[in-house]
């Protein structure tokens, strides 16, 4: 079963997500999407794509997971970011992100961190 994956981003950024587009391609397809067109977009996969949102170029994190939270309860929403601390990992936690994890250039870390949030995430739905 191939994964839908927005990356809300800036579309005009191409380094980091055509690695990840790159890097997830085995377990499905990765679109990139602006703050502004996130909502409409995450409407058209009815809900059901992983969401995963680049902290180094959103302003206000929090904000936008609460609002994705609030469209659609059950994404799944994972948080990446260069400089990961404690604190800002447990604000998006209790925003409602599944997962925070480290903006990597290492293609296999990438995929095994997603694969193991996929696997979490879906045996929560069961």
């Amino acid at each position: 079963m191939a994964i839908d994956f927005l990356l809300i981003s800036r579309p005009d950024n191409t380094g980091w997500p055509l690695f990840l587009s790159q890097a997830l391609a085995s377990l499905g397809t990765l679109e990139v999407v602006s703050e502004s067109d996130a909502a409409r977009r995450i409407a058209q996969y009815q809900c059901k794509a992983v969401v995963i949102i680049d902290a180094a170029v959103i302003e206000d994190v929090l904000a936008l997971i609460t609002r994705l939270r609030r469209q659609c309860p059950k994404t799944c929403i994972v948080v990446a970011t260069a400089s990961p601390t404690w604190q800002r990992a447990r604000d998006a936690f209790q925003a409602g992100a599944v997962d925070y994890i480290r903006r990597s250039w290492d293609s296999k870390e990438l995929l095994n961190t997603m694969k193991e949030i996929l696997n979490v995430s879906l045996s929560q739905e069961e």
